[in-house]
């Protein structure tokens, strides 16, 4: 394996008939290794073997994986209909690798592949169950009733029918000829404990839990069912996969035709292709799609509303500074953070000074918030305003002292604000009342001046 791996980085074309024997090595790491170098060497027959690996069902997951990822080098128009069958592999890498090629195929076919794969055209969804017409209901109930009449007759329960009721002491008689039954096992033994304890076994109390212990048995809550819905979120099904893939690789790609595919894909039953095409979008810079993003953000969760807060970000349009700085009083931690690290990507020539004032007050208020994540989100957007006058609140170095928040603020300092930091950090080192966090001023000071000769 090292050999052929070796033979590839150096670019031995003259081997290439060693290599190409080595596809069909037992030993997978070595025939994936070779398979990845046809990729790299690209000579005369190394396209039709690769795309005989993919078609191929008999080769592992990983040589086909491989054998896609090596198409990509070729961007011929040849390769995309071995491509295209491969997007209904059975192996999830095989399914990204091949997208991959595609997106990565100059072929202006290659883009209606993508937006083919993103409406889920390629692959097609399951079958849904067929629910039974009203007439096919009525027939199967006919036939229960039938079988109903048959499994009676079978059992002697028709023959019942019109005979009087037992009475009490004809039903203890008839107990009394029974044949005592055997020994009871010793499981039925303890079954039978168990059932006759359960009956005399108070109920137990309620456990009453502290404020704090349900706060923390809250948070765990949430946790597992974050944990269940991300794991969920990974066994999606192969159609929805495909289009994830194709949402997202159609980032790479910029057009009306794409941007509206990714807007029409933010309404898509999945979850996961929602965010791929929020992510897309804002990765795009596309202005259009501001307001499907904002209709989108009141209902979904938080890990898509994340994402979609980050597009509006990355878009920068005017139109998302006001949203955004109302989410700012979210009571979700993610939300907030998020939130203000999009306002920070805004252009401050698109803030409007009154919104920028009433923002203001809402941020420096997160200043004392008790997470350190919302603390540090706060300094750095407003740092960004580059407000002078917020310096004294930046710089409260008791803050500062919490969860050693010094150390993410000093680099925050370099640059613009590093005199005006220097000067009240060197205020407060003459304060007899911070004498107690003179240290931590230091140690802002010493960072401030790191690697630089005017210290």
């Amino acid at each position: 394996r090292a050999a052929v791996e070796s033979i590839s980085t150096l670019g031995y074309k003259d081997l290439y008939a060693s290599i190409l024997s080595l596809t069909e090595h037992q030993d997978q790491a070595v025939a994936v290794a070779a398979i990845h170098a046809l990729g790299v060497l690209r000579v005369d027959g190394a396209k039709e073997k690769l795309t005989t690996i993919l078609h191929k069902g008999s080769w592992s997951v990983d040589c086909r994986a491989t054998a896609a990822e090596a198409l990509d080098g070729f961007a011929e128009k040849a390769e995309l209909p071995f491509l295209m069958y491969a997007l209904k592999d059975e192996g999830h890498l095989v399914r990204l690798n091949s997208l991959m090629a595609i997106a990565g195929n100059q072929e202006e076919a290659s883009i209606n592949v993508l937006l083919a794969a993103l409406r889920g055209e390629l692959v097609e969804a399951p079958p849904e169950k067929m629910e039974d017409s009203p007439t096919a209901q009525a027939e199967d109930k006919e036939e229960q009733v039938e079988d109903l009449e048959l499994s009676k007759k079978a059992t002697g329960d028709v023959a019942m029918e019109g005979l009087e009721e037992p009475s009490v002491e004809e039903k203890a008689a008839a107990e009394e000829e029974e044949e005592p039954s055997g020994p009871m096992s010793t499981l039925e033994a303890i079954q039978m404990q168990n059932e006759e304890t359960a009956k005399h076994v108070p109920i137990e109390d309620e456990v009453e839990f502290s404020e704090d212990e349900q706060h923390f048995l809250n948070l765990a809550k949430k946790n597992i069912a974050r944990g269940e819905k991300l794991l969920t979120g990974k066994r999606i099904a192969p159609h929805q996969d495909i289009k994830q893939f194709a949402a997202r690789l159609l980032a790479r790609k910029k057009g009306v035709i794409v941007v509206d595919a990714l807007i029409a894909a933010l309404q898509d039953e999945a979850e996961v292709v929602r965010q791929a095409a929020a992510e897309s979008l804002g990765l795009i810079g596309a202005p259009t799609a501001v307001q499907p993003l904002l209709d989108l953000l009141g209902a979904e969760e938080t890990d898509t509303k994340v994402k979609i807060i980050r597009a509006l970000g990355r878009i920068g349009d005017q139109a998302v500074v006001e949203p955004l700085c109302a989410l700012l009083s979210d009571p979700d931690i993610q939300i907030q953070v998020q939130a203000m690290e999009s306002l920070r990507a805004i252009s401050l020539d698109l803030w409007d000074s009154t919104i920028q004032t009433s923002t203001e007050e809402t941020v420096v208020s997160l200043l004392q918030h008790e997470l350190h994540g919302v603390r540090k989100a706060a300094i750095e957007l407003l740092l960004y305003w580059g407000d002078d006058q917020v310096m004294d609140l930046v710089l409260d170095l008791k803050m500062l002292e919490e969860d050693r928040l010094w150390l993410d603020v000093g680099p925050m300092l370099k640059g613009d604000y590093a005199v005006v930091a220097t000067e009240k950090l060197l205020a407060s080192l003459s304060d007899p009342e911070l004498e107690y966090y003179y240290r931590i001023a230091i140690e802002l000071l010493l960072e401030l001046y790191k690697e630089t000769e005017s210290v």
